[in-house]
């Protein structure tokens, strides 16, 4: 990945796959959430708790459940009031920054920011109000433009 490029999120799997009270193989972690071993040893490294029997790794369900609802609750962040979330590149743009397109939209505001890694568009819809303070912080008011 270029330094160009965006960071992209880590994949996240479901919090409730492993059955709470069994007691897991890593064949059988891989197999039950399709990864290859270098994954699981990723998992271990960033905090997968297992048991130590008889030479062999033991992964508890709970354990396996609570490390991926916590890796889920760390990758959430709610948008800033002036950011849009690209689905392309998987990542917030600032409505102050990138470019912007806008139309209105029953009694709000369509606004989208062309993402600049993939062009596609991020739509956000927001209130007049914040419209027009978005046009206040970019120090232009885009509804006095004319297609000219």
């Amino acid at each position: 990945m270029t330094p160009s490029e965006p960071t992209r999120r880590r994949n996240l799997y479901p919090t409730n796959v492993a059955k709470c009270n069994w007691l897991y193989t890593p064949p059988q972690v891989r197999e039950m959430y399709r990864v290859v071993p270098n994954t699981l040893s990723r998992w271990i490294k960033a905090g997968l708790k297992f048991i130590e029997h008889n030479g062999e790794r033991l992964f508890r369900g709970s354990d396996l459940n609570e490390f991926h609802r916590g890796r889920r609750q760390a990758a959430k962040r709610k948008l800033g009031k002036f950011e849009a979330y690209c689905v392309t590149c998987k990542c917030n743009h600032s409505l102050l920054d990138d470019p912007i397109t806008h139309g209105q939209f029953h009694k709000a505001m369509m606004v989208a920011v062309i993402c600049p890694h993939s062009g596609s568009s991020a739509p956000l819809i927001m209130s007049m109000r914040n419209f027009e303070a978005l046009c206040e912080l970019r120090g232009c008011d885009p509804r006095a433009e004319t297609p000219d």
